[in-house]
């Protein structure tokens, strides 16, 4: 109780100091996004469907933003190729969403079997397309209102922050004697990370692995001795609770970041490689024993094969390496194969029967596959191929402009901006291939905002490049003399 009143304060303070300050406000409705899921947070007040402290806060900066764009003389100047790409992503979505509404007799059917009570109409509207899109907003303002370098620095350490506090969270809630044993540690991460933070422990590990490397592409921004090493022991946090959520995905997720992180800008961390390894198989044995799970001496074992772990939902059988994914797969391309072009809508693992089907195979409790545990076959399920080509042009200009920062070396900005949205996104992408969604959610809000700072730092670079006066003065000087000092003499940007 004592928790839910300070956060409550700290909302109605945030709250009312959006109409002074609206950044700095969404700036930590950002930060608040750490413990907005925890399952003590009420999920609705008064009784009342949607009335939580997230969406009053949030629906208090809304109107301040708004109202304060033409004082600011805000112009909203994200590129039109990404503009059209963000619509046409709704317009994905809609459709979608659309198209399962117009059938969902396979939904009433799978939830008739699992004893489950459908939901109305409405409802279905508000988890698919409100609820979806939401997410975003934040992220579409924080862009639109980082017009100058003290703004990025501030929105970046919120974001930050935010992961940060999650990392802690993880940690607190798992505490460091799980470290010991791989099995151990998987029991109580699907016992107590949904409970203790309120974010699933898969979706958890994709989030700290990319947090990792965005924390260490900071530090380039930072010239203090002891604030950098502090990002570095903050960076190796987010390790350790990487390592605490027991995601193998995560841990995969995590390498595959290091070796692209290395490779492009910090080769000499490989020579690292050897020493990393060496601790982690004394230090982090639970991580070396979740690596190897499934990788067993006989494997026409039944005992040695199967396990039960629990998925989203509850105790399904996993087999070896894959957890059953090497099952579910298979029926989902199939199901792919019979309408390739533009897929079956919205939840179509569940509305079409591929659920039930995965069900019949594996027993009773497989019928808790109620995704693909692939973001892209569960996309191109859903939308098809025309829709899966938005989503990855889409995502492909971001990771090819994070990346084109990343690598600039002439400022210090570029580098830590591109750094970021890399890190997160790339650590979405890749750990798609296991679990997550391209379907916006609580766990994708940071990297949303991650992208729109990206955005608009590609910009800015832009405008300096165009100005001509890369020798005569540096980025960060060119973008403080152009911003925009108070707020009623700020011109505005073609």
């Amino acid at each position: 109780m004592l928790r839910i009143t300070a956060l409550s304060i700290i909302v109605m303070f945030l709250a009312l100091y959006a109409w002074k300050d609206w950044f700095k406000s969404l700036c930590g409705l950002i930060v608040l996004m750490a413990v907005f899921e925890h399952p003590d947070m009420p999920k609705q007040l008064l009784g009342v469907p949607g009335l939580n402290l997230w969406n009053i806060l949030f629906f208090s900066i809304l109107p301040a933003w708004i109202s304060n764009r033409k004082i600011e003389r805000l112009h909203w100047d994200l590129p039109k190729n990404i503009n059209w790409l963000l619509l046409l992503y709704l317009v994905v979505i809609l459709i979608g969403f659309v198209r399962f509404i117009s059938d969902t007799s396979g939904l009433a059917e799978y939830s008739s079997i699992r004893n489950l009570t459908p939901r109305s109409n409405p409802g279905y509207f508000f988890d698919y397309v409100i609820n979806c899109v939401k997410w975003v907003i934040p992220a579409l303002m924080l862009f639109d209102g980082c017009r100058s370098r003290a703004r990025f620095n501030f929105a970046a350490r919120s974001v930050l922050l935010m992961y940060f506090l999650l990392a802690l969270l993880i940690i607190r809630a798992m505490g460091l004697s799980d470290l010991d044993s791989g099995d151990e540690l998987q029991r109580k991460a699907l016992k107590v990370l949904s409970s203790n933070v309120g974010y699933h422990r898969v979706i958890l590990a994709a989030m700290m692995a990319g947090t990792f490397w965005a924390l260490y592409s900071y530090r380039e921004m930072v010239r203090n001795a002891f604030a950098r090493f502090a990002l570095f022991g903050a960076s190796a946090i987010t390790f350790v609770s990487t390592a605490l959520t027991g995601g193998r995905m995560g841990y995969v997720t995590w390498g595959a970041l290091a070796l692209i992180f290395c490779i492009l800008r910090w080769r000499r961390l490989l020579l690292l490689a050897p020493v990393l390894v060496l601790g982690i198989v004394f230090f982090l044995p639970s991580v070396v024993d979740r690596m190897l799970f499934g990788f067993v001496e006989n494997p026409d074992d039944p005992s040695t094969t199967q396990q039960y772990a629990d998925y989203e939902d509850g105790q399904i059988r996993t087999l070896d390496v894959t957890s059953g994914r090497t099952l579910v797969w298979p029926l989902v391309i199939d199901k792919i194969k019979e309408g390739p072009v533009f897929g079956f809508g919205r939840d179509a693992m569940r509305n079409k029967g591929v659920s039930l089907h995965m069900a019949t195979i594996v027993g009773s409790k497989g019928d808790v596959f109620s995704h693909p545990h692939n973001a892209y076959l569960q996309w191109i399920l859903d939308n098809g191929v025309v829709g899966f080509s938005v989503v990855l042009l889409f995502y492909f200009l971001v990771v090819k402009y994070s990346l084109s920062l990343f690598l600039d070396s002439r400022s210090t900005t570029f580098i830590a901006a591109g750094g970021i949205s890399a890190a997160l996104v790339l650590g979405l992408l890749i750990a798609s291939m296991g679990s997550q969604t391209f379907y916006p959610r609580e766990g994708a809000v940071g990297m949303w905002c991650s992208i729109m700072l990206m955005f608009r730092i590609y910009l800015e670079r832009a405008k300096w490049l165009g100005a001509g006066l890369i020798e005569e003065k540096s980025f960060d000087l060119f973008w403080d003399s152009n911003s925009q000092p108070t707020k009623r003499q700020r011109p505005a940007i073609s």
